[in-house]
């Protein structure tokens, strides 16, 4: 069985998604080969309103499986 996965533009709607994805990859693969201290700044920086409020600074996209 294939899985079809479609690649598009993140929208506003993704925004708590994209956060959650981010910090738990940070905090749990990222801490793997980071100090303690540099995992904190980075997952304490990406935030919801952080994204929402730079959405149009940045080109970025999600890829969702299962069409």
């Amino acid at each position: 069985m294939q899985t079809v996965i479609k690649i598009r533009r993140m929208n506003l709607d993704d925004a708590i998604s994209v956060t959650r994805l981010h910090r738990n990859t940070i905090r749990k693969i990222n801490s793997r080969n980071y100090a303690k201290k540099v995992i904190k700044v980075w997952s304490s920086r990406n935030t919801v309103n952080w994204l929402r409020e730079n959405f149009a600074l940045e080109q970025r996209y999600v890829a969702e499986a299962g069409f």
